[in-house]
């Protein structure tokens, strides 16, 4: 029965899939070009930091100004209120408009933007076949998939942890680290009946303050009600 849960959530989780192939497919190349994708196929991390313009299809946050103004919103702090759910990005820090999706929203320093490879976070939901009560399987599945991805990079290393939220969700972490190579990831899983929400760090610069952000959003997450 396990076998048959890991291999149902390794279909579920074919969005995931996708995207870590993509970024180790990426890793050395560097290639830093912003592509158009659909809303089924996020757009990675590492492809943050050029022009290319997407038409805003996100949720406006609850801000004092039109995040219309920019392609950074002026958030200071403030809740943002997405279908899925709701939570707080620390100050200094706003939601990139230019590079969210309708279903992936992206978060960097404010000024930073512009730069080749920002350090960034990104929130996402999806779904999985376990209950609140299987979460360790749900673990051990991400934990199986993220060894598959690394196994070939002599120079990446992992490792996770589990605990709760502020708000009592179970939490799950993984951390990857490729600093020599690139950069340190961490994604944060705040584990739901049947789905998740993930907070993704791309950490290029071992920066203290995009831990932090990371963590506020993952302590500040409320999931919408049903």
């Amino acid at each position: 029965m396990k076998k048959i849960y890991v291999g149902i959530i390794l279909v579920s989780l074919c969005l995931q899939i996708a995207f870590c192939g993509i970024l180790f497919a990426l890793l050395h190349t560097r290639d830093n070009t912003m592509q158009s994708k659909a809303s089924n196929s996020p757009v990675t991390e590492k492809e943050i930091g050029s022009s290319g313009k997407k038409e805003d299809t996100t949720q406006s946050p609850v801000t004092e100004k039109d995040a219309a103004d920019s392609s950074i919103a002026d958030n200071k702090g403030n809740l943002f209120v997405k279908d899925f759910g709701s939570y707080t990005i620390p100050d200094g820090w706003g939601e990139s408009v230019e590079h969210s999706t309708s279903d992936r929203f992206f978060y960097v320093e404010n000024g930073k933007e512009n730069e080749a490879q920002p350090d960034n976070i990104s929130v996402n939901v999806g779904s999985n076949p376990y209950s609140i009560d299987e979460n360790m399987d749900f673990r051990d599945a991400i934990k199986l998939q993220l060894l598959q991805q690394i196994a070939g990079e002599p120079n990446a290393t992992l490792t996770g942890g589990g605990s709760t939220t502020d708000q009592g969700y179970v939490l799950y972490s993984f951390t990857v680290d490729e600093s020599e190579d690139w950069a340190v990831w961490t994604q944060y899983y705040i584990v739901g009946e049947y789905k998740y929400c993930m907070v993704y760090l791309t950490n290029f610069d071992g920066s203290e303050e995009a831990e932090k952000a990371a963590k506020d959003i993952v302590n500040s997450f409320v999931w919408a009600e049903d």
